[in-house]
């Protein structure tokens, strides 16, 4: 089936749209990434307990159990102090490397953490395996949307262009935007650049139903097993 990028209400979705090679390319708005941590069992289950590395590491210092090096989540804008907020144009992998280390760096507490916030876990169950992912999470401010739309207009000549008043009379199809004219004319022009075919498609669908321009990334492109107990006996 897949994954999707999908706005906050899921009313728009695309396949494999990657949220993090957008904001890359355009430089432009907040990129924000969620940091998920799954721990497996010794049969190879997921174990239901806190499901980010920001939590754990909170709960963990809350409990007097020292935490370091720490990774400095954004609480200024994520409450839930699950994120960070990272430059549009920053290395997610090396950034997923780092922060991969902190959490080897932390075994201890970590485990100690994970029994205590576990729905059920047997005492003499082992924890076998990590998994490191992340969501990321794009967003754009209205007042950048001028700015965006140069981005987007780039590889077209002058009469080709689309304005912001184009955009907005497009249709939504089920979930997918079909532009006016002269947005459907730009489309061969752009079919090979994957990262303005996601703006374009997720710029149109916000405009005309006057929703944020805001989108999500499932973690399935950016999960990656950074423990293992088999390899550290």
């Amino acid at each position: 089936m897949g994954w999707y990028a999908s706005n906050r209400s899921d009313s728009f979705q695309y396949k494999y749209g990657d949220v993090v090679g957008l904001a890359r390319a355009c430089r432009l708005g907040s990129l924000r990434l969620a940091v998920r941590l799954e721990v497996l069992d010794d049969d190879g289950e997921l174990i239901e307990s806190e499901a980010f590395l920001g939590p754990l590491q909170a709960h963990s210092e809350r409990q007097g159990r020292p935490w370091s090096p720490r990774i400095e989540f954004s609480r200024e804008v994520d409450p839930s102090g699950e994120s960070v907020i990272v430059p549009c144009d920053a290395d997610v992998m090396a950034l997923m490397k780092e922060w991969a280390a902190v959490v080897r760096a932390n075994l201890d507490p970590l485990f100690a953490t994970v029994r205590e916030l576990a729905e059920y876990l047997d005492d003499d169950c082992d924890i076998s395996e990590l998994l490191l992912g992340i969501d990321p999470m794009w967003a754009l401010n209205e007042r950048d949307y001028p700015a965006f739309l140069d981005w987007l207009n780039e590889p077209l000549e002058a009469p080709a262009r689309f304005t912001l008043a184009d955009l907005r009379q497009g249709e939504i199809d089920d979930d997918w935007y079909v532009g006016p004219a002269i947005v459907q004319a730009a489309l061969p022009r752009l079919k090979d650049d994957r990262p303005r075919q996601l703006g374009l498609q997720a710029f149109g669908h916000a405009l005309t139903e006057g929703e944020e321009l805001a989108l999500f990334q499932p973690s399935d492109d950016f999960m990656h097993s950074i423990w293992a107990r088999a390899n550290d006996e």
